[in-house]
C-alpha cells in the first residue's frame, strides 16, 4: 500500500494536533480558539487519511474515508472566522453568524 504517504500524514497530523494544543494554552490572544479549531480539523483530517491508507478492508476504508470529512468540514469555517478575529472584525461575528457558517451545502 503507501505506507509512505501514511507516514507523513501522521506526522502532519500529530503537527497539527500540537499547534491545537499549544492555540488551547493560549486561548485568551485573539483568533487562539479558531486556530485551534482549524488545527484540530486539519489533524482530524490527516490522521483519518492516513488511517484510510493503511486499511486493508473495504468497510475499514469507507469508515476512515468518511472520517475525513469530520475534519474537512471544520476547516473552512474555522479559517474564516480566524481570519475575522485576527483582522479585529470578530465582534461582527455573532453565535447566530456561526450557526449559519457551520452548515455545510
Amino acid at each position: 500500500m503507501n505506507e509512505s504517504y501514511a507516514v507523513w500524514l501522521i506526522v502532519s497530523a500529530v503537527i497539527a494536533l500540537l499547534v491545537a494544543n499549544l492555540s488551547w494554552r493560549r486561548r485568551t490572544a485573539p483568533s487562539a480558539l479558531a486556530l485551534m479549531a482549524l488545527s484540530l480539523g486539519m489533524g482530524i483530517w490527516s490522521l483519518s487519511y492516513a488511517l484510510f491508507w493503511l486499511s486493508s478492508t473495504n468497510p475499514a476504508r469507507t469508515f476512515w474515508m468518511n472520517m475525513t470529512f469530520c475534519g474537512v468540514a471544520v476547516i473552512p469555517v474555522a479559517f474564516l472566522v480566524m481570519a475575522q478575529q485576527f483582522a479585529g472584525h470578530g465582534v461582527s461575528l455573532t453565535k447566530r453568524t456561526y450557526l449559519v457558517l457551520s452548515f455545510v451545502p
